[in-house]
């Protein structure tokens, strides 16, 4: 017999589901700013992300959610309110 192996993730009963950690460079695409002020921002501690092995950083976008709606709440926007909201574009 030949069985196709499953994504648990698609299927509606496979326990809990977990979200994906993301590189650096989608959330710069996201916060249209550079890789390299993304890093700055997590290692000074400014930026919410996962240390993993040996240098690798990683984001969940929920708390990038949060720490953006966190920065708007403080009145400190570095996106122009004319363009979409950062929490629509992620």
């Amino acid at each position: 017999m030949n069985k196709k192996a499953t994504n648990p993730s698609r299927t509606s009963n496979s326990g809990p589901e977990f979200e994906p950690l993301v590189r650096a460079s989608k959330v710069a695409k996201l916060l249209d700013v550079s890789s390299k002020t993304v890093y700055r921002w997590a290692t000074s501690g400014t930026l919410p992300h996962r240390h993993l092995e040996g240098t690798t950083v990683r984001f969940l976008l929920s708390e990038i959610r949060v720490w953006v709606d966190c920065q708007g709440a403080d009145g400190c926007r570095c996106w122009s309110s004319s363009e979409t909201s950062i929490s629509e574009r992620i």
